[in-house]
């Protein structure tokens, strides 16, 4: 492996490390994105579309096992715009309103929150605490980072 590419490596380990830890600074947490207006009102609507009842991604139709920092358990909901375009094939990204909710548990217990919503200008990306505090919002690195190898950023869900 070359010294660049090991280094980088190291780099976005210690960022997501950071992040799972809930260290300010590592580019997953500010005082500004605790309180984004966009994040809170993001909140509040995909609770009052009732997100839990929305459609669940092929292989997720139940809580399982996580693979992300998410939490050892997790439970995805996609909104409808999702679930119709996951039926549609040739697509080459997910469409502009689509969103996905996770609910992320550890030990059993929920813990977070995290959504991701397609707009115009790409994926925002929300974290909250169970409770519904913001945690990190907009296109924070670590997330972008994590979901870099994705299929549009989307791991739970391949493009049709």
């Amino acid at each position: 492996m070359r010294k660049g590419s090991m280094l980088a490596g190291w780099s976005r380990a210690i960022a997501i490390l950071g992040c799972c830890l809930g260290l300010s600074g590592m580019g997953c947490s500010s005082d500004e994105a605790r309180g984004d207006p966009g994040a809170v009102q993001l909140l509040a609507n995909v609770r009052a579309d009732h997100y839990q009842e929305w459609a669940r991604p092929a292989g997720w139709e139940m809580r399982r096992q996580g693979v992300s920092l998410h939490g050892d358990q997790v439970d995805i909901f996609f909104n409808s715009t999702m679930a119709n375009a996951s039926n549609q094939p040739g697509l080459s990204e997910w469409p502009v309103g689509s969103q996905i909710v996770k609910n992320g548990y550890r030990a059993a217990e929920f813990t977070l929150i995290a959504v991701m919503e397609k707009r115009d200008s790409g994926w925002f990306f929300a974290e909250y605490t169970a409770a519904g505090k913001v945690r990190t919002s907009g296109r924070p690195d670590a997330c972008v980072t994590c979901h870099s190898d994705a299929h549009d950023l989307i791991y739970s869900a391949r493009l049709p």
